[in-house]
């Protein structure tokens, strides 16, 4: 919202993040490969969504992004 980031959680709690966050089963891979990256967005997510499906197998292509 208004350039700001937030995930709901299960619980329905709501975080703000500063610049980027992941949710579901690869989540610890996606923001693995996340952190200390930089570049164009889509290509960040598409190599989040990459190491994640490399690590977990409820995580598989294809993979849509959409760029604003």
């Amino acid at each position: 919202y208004a350039g700001r980031l937030f995930k709901v959680a299960s619980d329905y709690s709501v975080g703000e993040y500063d610049s980027y966050a992941a949710a579901g089963s690869g989540e610890p891979y996606a923001l693995g490969k996340l952190h200390g990256s930089s570049g164009a967005p889509d290509i960040r997510i598409i190599a989040a969504l990459e190491a994640a499906q490399a690590h977990c197998a409820g995580v598989r292509a294809p993979f849509v992004v959409e760029v604003c």
